[in-house]
């Protein structure tokens, strides 16, 4: 995904370029998880509240790619 927006804005970033600033972005990533963790123990709900949070995650992600690269 970091790749394509890099294209989009006819920007060069290879894999190790991408990763690196996904390691930046990974500190969110811990508490995505440990909110996945606690609402995993709720049946039902929970399936659909870590779908939320995890689709809310990529989201952010792709937002701050995007706010990354436009400037």
């Amino acid at each position: 995904m970091v790749i394509a927006l890099a294209h989009l804005f006819d920007r060069e970033l290879d894999e190790a370029d991408a990763l690196a600033y996904l390691g930046t972005q990974a500190g969110v990533g811990f508490g995505v998880a440990g909110a996945r963790a606690i609402l995993g123990w709720f049946p039902g709900i929970g399936n659909v509240a870590n779908a939320t949070v995890t689709f809310a995650h990529t989201e952010a992600l792709g937002w701050a790619a995007y706010k990354y690269f436009e400037e």
